[in-house]
Order: C-alpha cells, then structure tokens, then sequence
C-alpha cells in the first residue's frame, strides 16, 4: 500500500492510486478540475499542434455562436456591472503618468529643421544635446 501524501490542490491528505504513483492530486471533483486546468496550461505553453488545434476549435464555436455574448450579457445583468467595474479599475491603473513617454502629438510643424550639436560633458553617455533651429516655415 502506497504512502499518503498532501493533495496539491486542497492539501487533505489521500492515497495516491496503485496505477499512478506520482499522483499529486485527489480525487475530489474540484482538485481534479484543477489538476485539468493545470494539464491543459501547460499544454497550450508548450505544444504549437494542441494550441493551434484550440484556437480552431474556439474559432468554429465562435462562428457557430456569433450572438453568444450578446445574448449572456442581456441576461446577466450582474455579469456586465461587474465586467464595467473591473474594466474601470483596469484603466485607472494604465494611468501611470510616465516622465520619460510622449504624448502622440507634434511638437513641431512640419518644416524643414536644423539640429545643432550642443557641446557638453555629460556623465550619461547615451544623451545628445542638440538645438533645433527652423531653416523653412511650415508646409500647413
């Protein structure tokens, strides 16, 4: 009879089957759900046939079903103000202001410009000071 050991999801303790020594989960409904999930994550990191053969199988339904979320969502209420509340939390996060990002706007018109070397010692060796100077006005 084999030792028991801790279930890797639950951690109860169980005796792993005689076919199976290195068993890691119970039998219990729920640890063996996870054991699935766990099987099937690794699965998709690591086998292109299995992850390729999922996302055909996803894109079939999906045809199959094109009102599908329409349709859950006009019946589950909750469902879509929590999907709101959780998206809002999201966003609030991706507000990180960021010194060294710019915005997608022009700082300049469009022209023809100059850029003067500015001569300096500078401790950061990646940085180039230069002056920008208009040579022609703006094109529009």
């Amino acid at each position: 009879m084999s030792q028991k050991r801790s279930c890797k999801e639950c951690q109860r303790l169980f005796t792993p089957s005689p076919r199976r020594p290195d068993q890691r989960h119970c039998s219990r409904k729920e640890c063996q759900k996870a054991r699935k999930r766990d099987w099937q994550r690794e699965k998709m990191k690591n086998d292109e046939a299995y992850r390729a053969k999922q996302q055909a199988s996803k894109k079939a339904w999906r045809e199959k079903n094109p009102d599908y979320w329409a349709k859950y969502r006009q019946d589950h209420p909750e469902y879509v103000r929590r999907n709101r509340e959780k998206q809002r939390e999201r966003e609030a996060r991706s507000r990180i202001a960021k010194m060294d990002v710019l915005e997608p706007q022009s700082f300049f018109e469009s022209g023809t410009y100059r850029i003067i070397p500015v001569r300096c010692d500078l401790a950061n060796m990646d940085v180039i000071l230069a002056r920008i100077e208009a040579v022609s006005p703006g094109c529009g």
